[in-house]
């Protein structure tokens, strides 16, 4: 006779809406980092031309390096997601929130320079924000990230 409830729900692999959270790690977040990176570098090229005035110098540095830092830091996130290290979501959480910080310093500092629009930053927060509630309160997360 098996002991087992037919509604028992197996949490030892990556199922349900971590399939989307894979699917995140793994494509979007590091062509969207590396896509910001590009991004900024040739609107500030054009902004400056040839020429970049050196007060906005410190900026540019520090937009580039936190955006590569943020880049490695999404593949250490993918690392730890697929080996289910139980550290994951509080690593995942430190992202969401420190990338949201920098990425709102980022706009901060741009609309100083130019003209920008602040819905992707919008967005970016109100995805983080829902994620991060899915990662506190989901018992899936709470099971699957265990070793």
């Amino acid at each position: 006779m098996n002991n087992t409830q037919p509604t028992e729900i197996q949490y030892n692999k990556i199922r349900g809406w971590l399939i989307f959270i894979a699917i995140i790690l793994f494509f979007l977040l590091p062509i969207s980092l590396y896509r910001d990176s590009c991004a900024d570098l040739v609107a500030l090229l054009w902004v400056f031309g040839d020429t970049i005035e050196l007060p906005y110098l410190p900026f540019i540095i520090l937009e580039l390096s936190g955006n590569i830092l943020f880049f490695i830091f999404s593949i250490i996130v993918f690392v730890y997601f697929f080996k289910r290290r139980r550290f994951f979501p509080k690593l995942i959480l430190i992202f969401f929130i420190s990338h949201s910080i920098f990425d709102w310093i980022n706009v901060s500092i741009a609309s100083l320079i130019k003209e920008v629009s602040i819905e992707e930053s919008i967005i970016l927060f109100i995805i983080y924000l829902g994620l991060s509630f899915y990662f506190l309160i989901s018992k899936r997360v709470k099971y699957t990230f265990v070793t």
